[in-house]
């Protein structure tokens, strides 16, 4: 049955559903490293630099989203994906992906 012809009880409670298996996907995965606030500014400004047709909040939205992924086990594929298809070149996502894994920040953040 296609997910339109369902009925707004069952289409609430499959929807229900989805979201609960997502959460707990999220929440299931291991932290393999933080990508620090010193790191995602940084990405940000590279998008700024290479993908000016992305507004303010966009870039932070896509720099947010793959830091999610980077953190996670197994997200760098899902992190790198984001990234490309955010931008309109590879260089780009290279620039931003490396903005976001650059240990610099990491290290000037455990500084603190």
């Amino acid at each position: 049955m296609p997910f339109d012809a369902i009925v707004p009880a069952q289409r609430s409670t499959q929807s229900g559903l989805h979201d609960h298996r997502l959460s707990h996907a999220r929440d299931h995965l291991p932290i393999l490293e933080e990508v620090t606030t010193v790191q995602r500014l940084a990405a940000v400004a590279v998008l700024e630099r290479h993908e000016p047709r992305l507004t303010v909040l966009q870039r932070i939205a896509v720099v947010d989203a793959a830091a999610y992924w980077v953190e996670s086990a197994g997200g760098d594929e899902l992190a790198w994906a984001l990234l490309e298809a955010a931008c309109r070149s590879s260089i780009a996502a290279g620039r931003t992906y490396g903005a976001l894994l650059n240990t610099a920040g990491r290290a000037s953040a455990a500084a603190r």
